[in-house]
């Protein structure tokens, strides 16, 4: 299996969204969704694309406060808070899409000849679409659907989260696993306590 990388900077972030959003199509809004859920979550595209209009409202329409599922990879119950961006990406994808029926799913396929089959895209054309957005912000390194999951990590640890914490809400079972996963090496270690002192 290829390791893919995070995005480590907020302006090639911050470009993809604008990517996403410069062409108004009938998915703008479901891929700008797609691109902040993952990037503000750390949940895998597994269970990303698995998600129903039910796992995020509530029986009124309203947008739910968290998001509880069972992974599919560890099998283990999950409940992720919906954060602001969240929340408005949420809001403004209802808004634009206008779905109602609560079992369909978020992240429909909508390719011609797909539109009555209640079916999310496939992790291959996320792929595809994330390597897209990708190039087009310059992107120059290996990146992929597991990218928005290190993305999350990587910038949560970046803002001072206690690895902890970021370990827990990415689901691992041990705090080395996090470090792995996130790159953290040795001299990284050894240059944040360079200037500690007691």
């Amino acid at each position: 299996m290829m390791t893919v990388q995070p995005i480590k900077s907020k302006a090639t972030i911050r470009a993809i969204k604008g990517i996403i959003t410069e062409k108004e199509t009938a998915n703008t809004s479901r891929n700008l969704l797609l691109w902040i859920l993952g990037t503000n979550t750390g949940l895998r595209i597994s269970d990303i694309l698995k998600l129903k209009l039910k796992d995020v409202t509530d029986n009124k329409g309203k947008i739910k406060g968290s998001i509880e599922l069972v992974e599919q990879k560890t099998k283990r119950p999950r409940i992720i808070v919906i954060r602001p961006p969240v929340k408005k990406a949420l809001e403004h994808f209802l808004k634009d899409t206008g779905i109602y029926d609560r079992n369909e799913y978020l992240f429909k396929d909508r390719r011609k000849g797909k539109d009555d089959i209640n079916k999310p895209i496939t992790r291959v054309r996320c792929w595809q679409m994330i390597n897209d957005w990708g190039k087009k912000a310059g992107v120059t390194f290996r990146i992929g659907t597991h990218t928005l999951r290190k993305i999350f990590g990587t910038h949560a640890f970046k803002a001072g989260i206690p690895l902890i914490y970021i370990s827990n809400e990415l689901g691992h079972r041990n705090i080395e696993v996090t470090k792995r996963y996130l790159g953290i090496t040795a001299e990284e270690s050894r240059k944040a306590f360079k200037n500690f002192e007691v």
